[in-house]
């Protein structure tokens, strides 16, 4: 029907229907525009708290690490190597690590190395113990290579090997043989008569008269094919 042909009441039923689409569609696009700045400020709030918990964490990881830095500096002024004189004679290689974070003072072990202290503390140091009790003895020379350490007692040269109790000597000398013999008289000299409970098998008790409780030295065969002979301070 055209226009021309319909009724006014037709003509105003129809604007009417369009006046009402018009309205409900203003109303969508204002639900829409108010959606969409909803949807904006939760978007900006969650961008805000991402940005906030990430700094959070930077803060916290470099607080942490400032810390854990500050431990390991305090610790490292803790440990200080000293070497203190024992007499106008020998000198004594002591480590001190102070475990303060734990509440006590580190304890080492002691062993008589012919006759002079020895702190069982740590390889490193141990080894230089050696080295200066050696350079103050006329019967000792130590010498560091790149894959062995040795000790020459008189004519005798000993490898040197740590382990947690002690130090041992190798060498590949025999007990009986003639320049082992200096050197046994030699360690008579510093512990007194051994005790000897088959032939080449010594033993001295150092906490006898050093000072040093249940500590031992021995002497005693190599049993390998080679042969030689294991000193013991232990």
């Amino acid at each position: 029907m055209k226009l021309e042909e319909m009724t006014n009441a037709q003509l105003v039923n129809i604007i009417l229907r369009k006046d009402d689409v018009e309205t409900r569609l203003r109303a969508e696009i204002a639900t829409l525009k108010k959606e969409n700045k909803r949807i904006g400020r939760v978007c900006w709030a969650k961008t805000i708290g991402i940005c906030l918990l990430f700094a959070a964490i930077c803060i916290a990881s470099f607080t942490l690490a400032s810390c854990d830095n500050s431990n390991q500096s305090n610790h490292r002024e803790d440990c200080v190597d000293t070497i203190t004189a024992i007499d106008s004679n020998h000198s004594q290689v002591i480590n001190r690590c102070s475990m303060q974070d734990w509440g006590f003072e580190a304890v080492f072990d002691t062993i008589s190395f012919f006759g002079k202290p020895i702190v069982m503390d740590d390889w490193t140091s141990i080894h230089h113990q050696i080295r200066v009790i050696a350079l103050d003895d006329d019967m000792l020379c130590y010498e560091s290579g790149i894959h062995n350490r040795t000790l020459s007692v008189g004519k005798v040269k000993f490898g040197v090997n740590i382990d947690g109790d002690g130090i041992i000597l190798v060498s590949s000398t025999e007990v009986d043989a003639p320049k082992m013999k200096q050197v046994v008289e030699y360690l008579k000299g510093i512990y007194g008569a051994p005790e000897e409970d088959e032939p080449g098998n010594y033993w001295w008790h150092v906490g006898r008269d050093g000072g040093y409780h249940g500590k031992t030295v021995r002497m005693c065969p190599l049993h390998s094919e080679e042969g030689g002979t294991v000193l013991l301070f232990n």
